[in-house]
């Protein structure tokens, strides 16, 4: 058969994927298939049909807006057309616009994700316990797959992230008010003053005492 459920499942591969030159690849496959067994044109047409309600389906399925992609695709226009050079790119503009769809839908849904990711560590970043394993919980996905789509998203990793906020934090508490350092520690999810003043450090290329001593050399 020229479009059996194998190729049908290598072309929503392609299509999930986005994919363009894989897509065209494979519909110019089925239509050359067909043509190889000598189809006529009602078989151009009921092959063009089930790629294009294949199509609809998976839309339907992954849960895309498939307003657009019906539009498209008018499964019935199909049973209109007496050409095969009309059928392929009506095809193929179904598949791309699939494609586009779900590649959007993904990165809209992976920037949703990574916002409430801020929020959630902007929220709680005083917590000590916080980690990559309590924000991909509160997110419900997987923990390796946060830590791959955080670092994508912010080109950091989530730690790295982390110790940014909470650096800066200290730094503001430094500027702003007279707690002490381990008070300081406590304030921004530190529950070893010790390791804070390491973390610090490392971080600003001073002490806490240092920045702070700096500071009041400079208001003199």
């Amino acid at each position: 058969m020229a479009f059996d459920k194998n190729i049908e499942m290598q072309l929503l591969s392609a299509i999930k994927l986005g994919d363009t030159k894989e897509i065209k690849q494979i519909v110019d496959l089925i239509f050359e298939n067909i043509t190889k067994e000598r189809g006529g044109v009602v078989q151009h047409q009921f092959c063009s049909f089930s790629i294009l309600l294949s199509i609809l389906r998976e839309a339907e399925y992954i849960g895309v807006d498939t307003s657009n992609i019906v539009t498209q695709s008018d499964l019935k226009s199909i049973f209109e057309m007496w050409d095969v050079d009309e059928m392929k790119p009506k095809v193929m503009c179904c598949a791309e616009k699939l494609s586009k769809c779900i590649v959007q839908s993904r990165k809209n849904s992976c920037s949703a994700a990574i916002e409430k990711a801020k929020t959630y560590i902007s929220e709680n970043y005083k917590n000590p316990d916080l980690s990559v394993d309590t924000v991909s919980e509160s997110l419900h996905l997987s923990a390796s797959y946060f830590r791959a789509l955080f670092k994508k998203e912010i080109r950091s990793t989530f730690g790295s992230y982390l110790t940014e906020l909470r650096m800066e934090k200290a730094k503001d508490l430094i500027l702003t008010t007279s707690l002490k350092n381990y008070e300081i520690a406590t304030q921004i999810g530190y529950s070893d003053p010790h390791y804070f003043s390491y973390c610090f450090k490392k971080y600003f290329k001073k002490s806490p005492n240092e920045l702070r001593e700096s500071l009041m050399s400079d208001k003199q």
